[in-house]
């Protein structure tokens, strides 16, 4: 497992971003290697330096993923029993969940902030293989 991270580097890169929110941040106690964190940036669209301010709504979307997948193998790991090993896994697979919630509602409020320009029609039309001819057809309000 790969391991990188510069806490310097948190507000410019995308690696360094995911590993700082999701409290991946130390190699003794490393939960995702950087070969996940890049599949799961690549997957929203982003490189492991994509830039975070820049990519606001990609950026938590992709630490969201990282926590699922945290919690996918901590909960696959975790064994029905009562005492401290099988409560501690479950505990942590739940903080991770709740942890990938709040990005998302993050990313919900993100995009309710989101400047756009309202529009009083479109003529949305998709071909059968996907091609997009959607087009304007009104005046901005």
């Amino acid at each position: 497992m790969t391991f990188t991270y510069t806490l310097g580097k948190v507000k410019s890169e995308g690696l360094h971003w995911v590993r700082w929110r999701v409290g991946d941040t130390s190699e003794k106690k490393l939960v995702a290697d950087d070969e996940e964190i890049e599949a799961t940036l690549i997957d929203n669209g982003l490189t492991l330096t994509s830039d975070p301010a820049s990519n606001a709504i990609a950026i938590h979307n992709a630490a969201a993923d990282v926590c699922r997948g945290i919690a996918a193998r901590l909960g696959r790991d975790s064994k029905i029993t009562i005492g401290d090993v099988g409560s501690v896994k479950s505990t942590a697979a739940t903080f991770y969940l709740r942890l990938a919630k709040e990005l998302r509602e993050e990313v919900a409020t993100e995009l309710e902030d989101a400047p756009h320009e309202e529009i009083d029609s479109m003529d949305y039309r998709v071909t059968s293989v996907g091609e997009d001819l959607s087009e304007y057809v009104g005046d901005p309000l």
